[in-house]
């Protein structure tokens, strides 16, 4: 990509904007911009704007989260829980799942029927065999996509 490319996409006011005032991390610019995280850091590294590293690379709008605790939203979109027992974050639509239906079988995942993967209403939650589950999210993906099958 060119100088003049990178110009057109995000100019330094934009990008200082995005890291520095909103303390979006590189990977959500480049979600925002349709761009890879490599090519959002080679253009910070360009217009000079410094780089966040360690900690402070992992703050998102104020929530430190290096800091355990509570209910987090993960950048995918599903919503991780802090389990002060286990010392780990657990994903909330499997401890929603297990609370009302017990101990998930190997080999099966919990699907959000409209979804929204943050909307963990066991309503919304249903448990399928991994292979189903993978097939159905593939051909949702290959509709979107306007692909017809292997290949295709």
């Amino acid at each position: 990509m060119k100088v003049g490319d990178i110009m057109k996409i995000a100019s330094k006011e934009k990008l200082e904007q995005m890291y520095l005032v909103e303390k979006l991390g590189s990977f959500r610019i480049a979600k925002r911009l349709g761009v890879t995280k490599t090519s959002v850091l080679r253009w910070l590294g360009f217009y000079g704007i410094p780089i966040r590293k360690g900690k402070e690379a992992h703050k998102h709008r104020g929530k430190d989260v290096w800091t355990k605790g509570g209910r987090v939203g993960h950048i995918s979109g599903y919503v991780r829980l802090w389990n002060p027992e286990l010392k780990k974050y657990e994903w909330e639509h499997r401890v929603v799942w297990e609370k009302y239906n017990g101990k998930i079988p190997e080999g099966f995942h919990v699907h959000h029927i409209n979804g929204i993967r943050n909307d963990n209403r066991i309503e919304n939650l249903e448990l399928l065999p991994k292979a189903v589950h993978t097939a159905m999210h593939t051909l949702e993906r290959w509709k979107k996509e306007g692909l017809k099958g292997f290949g295709r």
